[in-house]
């Protein structure tokens, strides 16, 4: 064997026993006295918050998590909206563009509960 090909055969598993190590790392933060069983954990978290994000982004666009995707204009399926589209064109305040910043889809009383300590 080269030398080139001993020293990625000792990149490789250098990178493996490093990746095999942070992951040991991570599921010891979410159970320390069971590290694999941590990774489980981290799994369903990661998933359960993919969930909610995914709910947050279909309940700003108005889509229904269980139908089809709302008619819009110019796929065929509805008519096509007004050229000219009524807008309200008042300015918003500081605190109703942080509001909008936090949900996009507006509070919700289910949601709103716990939302003090957002960062934005």
């Amino acid at each position: 064997m080269s030398r080139r090909g001993r020293f990625g055969v000792a990149a490789a598993a250098f990178a493996s026993g490093a990746a095999a190590y942070g992951l040991y790392r991570l599921g010891a933060r979410y159970r320390p006295d069971a590290p694999l069983a941590g990774l489980t954990d981290f799994r369903a978290r990661v998933r359960s918050g993919m969930a909610e994000r995914e709910r947050d982004l279909r309940d700003a666009l108005g889509y229904d998590a269980t139908g089809v995707a709302p008619k819009l204009a110019g796929d065929g399926r509805a008519p096509a909206y007004p050229s000219s589209p009524q807008v309200d064109s008042a300015r918003l305040s500081a605190e109703e563009a942080r509001d909008l910043l936090r949900d996009p889809a507006g509070p919700r009383p289910d949601r709103v509960a716990g939302d003090e300590g957002a960062g934005i």
